[in-house]
């Protein structure tokens, strides 16, 4: 697997040991805006300051379909996911998702939110709408684009934005970062071990 993310305001480059457990060629950093845009007006550069963005884009030896079957097969992710230990939800637009978050290694924190947009084998979408007050949104999305007929393109985003997030970033962002970097890498490796397993049983 090759991990690729960007950075802004700041750069964050995993210890050669931990980048192993995403491949012997992963790199992994991190986007997080924290200054204005070029243009825009006031109301833009507020927008940007104030958001929180986490970003990667991982390459992985697995069919598309694989990858998409191991982010939607929820009743499985006790099993191989170390961020979002629980997850339910019809995936249809508008519908909750339920999720237990393992935001502190203690606990896993309750989470719902609400699917946004869901193209099967593409695109899953879903966050907080925020409020009128424009404390909190966040977006949450899952993309898988095939490369081939054995490999795919995974991109996790994540989006916090309002005034509230800055400190939410202040307090839990490494965590959120680990988190969501921990959970790309185990897609990636639970999506190439199930392809495996054909080839695996065909050598039997």
């Amino acid at each position: 697997m090759r991990l690729r993310g960007f950075s802004h305001d700041f750069r964050l480059e995993r210890e050669a040991a931990e980048a192993e457990t995403a491949g012997p060629r992963a790199r992994h950093r991190l986007r997080s805006i924290g200054y204005p845009p070029h243009g825009g007006g006031f109301a833009a550069c507020r927008e940007s300051w104030l958001a929180f963005i986490i970003d990667e884009t991982l390459e992985i030896a697995a069919p598309a379909g694989t990858v998409w079957e191991v982010l939607t097969e929820f009743a499985r992710y006790g099993e191989w996911n170390p961020f979002v230990v629980e997850c339910a939800s019809t995936l249809e637009v508008g519908a909750p998702i339920e999720m237990r978050v393992r935001v502190f290694e203690s606990f896993a924190q309750t989470q719902r939110e609400t699917v946004f947009e869901h193209v099967p084998g593409e695109r899953l979408c879903y966050g907080l709408g925020g409020d009128a007050l424009g404390a909190l949104a966040s977006r949450r999305s899952h993309e898988v684009r095939a490369r081939d007929d054995r490999s795919a393109l995974y991109r996790s985003h994540f989006e916090l934005s309002g005034w509230l997030a800055p400190l939410v970033r202040t307090l839990l962002g490494r965590k959120l970062e680990r988190g969501f970097h921990d959970m790309t890498v185990a897609v990636g490796s639970r999506a190439q071990a199930l392809a495996s397993e054909p080839a695996a049983a065909a050598n039997a």
